[in-house]
């Protein structure tokens, strides 16, 4: 059941950044500029096309992707949410031992005010 949770949590995380990443203001190209920075077109590149009212524009490169690059992308995202879960799941441990380990030293020693008989 938590793989489970992990995996939804993961879908619905990439499900909002691709919703968010199609409703951005549509830029075009950056390139270089006289000053070494990246300005937000590119001289005498034609506009970037319009979206029709109530559909989305997804940009798409000019480069061709290969098996073997859409392969590496799938194998890449599989390791990186396997080893966040892992991560997390070591934290989430380590932070409940702490806690517990804290509390039950406090109660083993006579509680919270050191031992000290109450007034």
């Amino acid at each position: 059941m938590e793989y489970a949770l992990v995996f939804l949590s993961a879908l619905l995380v990439g499900a909002i950044v691709y919703w968010a990443t199609l409703r951005q203001e549509q830029r075009g190209p950056a390139a270089p500029d006289d000053e070494g920075g990246l300005s937000a077109a590119v001289e005498g590149a034609p506009p970037a096309p319009a979206a029709q009212p109530g559909m989305v524009y997804v940009p798409l490169t000019t480069a061709t992707r290969t098996w073997e690059t859409r392969v590496s992308g799938i194998v890449g995202i599989i390791v990186v949410v396997t080893l966040s879960a892992a991560a997390l799941a070591l934290a989430l441990y380590l932070g409940g031992s702490f806690i517990a380990n804290l509390f039950g030293d406090a109660v083993s020693n006579g509680g919270l005010n050191g031992g000290a008989a109450a007034p």
